[in-house]
């Protein structure tokens, strides 16, 4: 039997609801969800004040339970509906949030898509430092249709993977297992940039009936896993256990392994001592230790301030002296093997 350490009401005169929580390294706890209270609690807030008392605003409220004080709160949201659905705290104890809105006011900074896309609701995508002062990036995520992110995890690079669910073939896709809405509602996976500000992949997932992406996961490897419902009798399989639906409704769950390259660059010189005006040769060796292949691979090497560049001489791909200083080379180094 546990023993009763801390509890308190969060909120204010209105409806407050958390819908999730995150602990960060430092032992405090992030929780954010809803909220159509005006004078719900603020402390150090990007946002100070509600956007919409009657449908509401999202929340994030971070706490120190160790002295049970609070620590920072701010809404989050525009002058329409705006609901925090999952949270999840980085590897800086930065929160970064994932819900719905169809304000066309929403908060964006730093966003891969600065407006609604339409539809009834959009998916956002929003991450604030770790006192909720300041934005690092907010986003929409939709399309013309209705698009609702139902959940977030990050990797251990801080990357952004959100799981949902649309109703439109016209969500936006980025190297995608299944490139082509599957028809009625389909999951999405989708992986944001660590800055937001980029798609990284993301695909429908689903068959010709209902499909909603609900939970997602991201292991020590970098592969995702996703889970969620399907009422599709041709839903997408990959050595299943169970290939074909039982029921009018069944639980899916997917693994989808991520394309990973640790690369390593060791650069060697000569230690003969050099005398002003000889010359001094650097060695780069740039290897892949797996267990993908790293593609599209660039490299710049800039020189000491004392030195100048004379020459390179068996590199693999193209190298040329950078347009940015004539004091180093950019090198396109094409695909690397594991």
């Amino acid at each position: 039997t546990g023993t009763l350490s801390f509890s308190t009401l969060f909120g204010g005169s209105g409806n407050d609801i958390a819908n999730s929580l995150a602990h960060d390294s430092n032992g405090n706890t992030f929780i954010a969800g809803s909220t159509t209270s005006a004078d719900m609690m603020t402390m150090h807030a990007l946002q100070p004040e509600i956007g919409d008392t009657a449908s509401g605003d999202g929340f994030v409220a971070k706490l120190n339970l160790g002295t049970s004080s609070l620590s920072c709160a701010t809404f989050l949201g525009g002058t329409q509906l705006d609901n925090i659905v999952r949270l999840v705290a980085d590897s800086q104890n930065r929160p970064t949030v994932s819900g719905i809105t169809n304000s066309t006011d929403f908060p964006t900074s730093n966003a891969l898509y600065a407006q609604f896309s339409g539809g009834a609701v959009d998916s956002f995508v929003a991450q604030l430092d770790n006192q909720c002062a300041t934005s690092i990036f907010a986003t929409y995520l939709g399309s013309s249709g209705n698009d609702f992110a139902e959940s977030i995890a990050m990797d251990m690079y801080d990357n952004p993977f959100v799981v949902g669910h649309t109703n439109t073939a016209a969500f936006p896709t980025q190297d995608a297992i299944q490139p082509n809405f599957g028809g009625l509602v389909d999951a999405f996976i989708t992986q944001l940039a660590t800055d937001g500000q980029s798609l990284v992949h993301s695909t429908f997932l689903g068959g010709s009936g209902n499909d909603q992406g609900l939970g997602v996961a991201v292991d020590n490897d970098g592969s995702l896993y996703a889970t969620g419902f399907t009422t599709s009798a041709n839903f997408p399989t990959q050595g299943p256990f169970q290939p074909t639906l039982q029921g009018s409704l069944d639980a899916f769950i997917v693994k989808i392994a991520q394309n990973q390259a640790d690369l390593n660059l060791d650069i060697t010189a000569d230690l003969t001592r050099v005398f002003p005006g000889a010359s001094l040769e650097f060695t780069l060796n740039l290897t892949n230790n797996g267990p993908q292949t790293a593609e599209a691979v660039t490299l710049q090497s800039v020189l000491p301030d004392a030195l100048d560049f004379v020459s390179i001489s068996n590199p693999q791909g193209t190298c040329i002296t950078a347009e940015t200083t004539t004091n180093a080379i950019d090198c396109s180094l094409d695909n690397i093997d594991a």
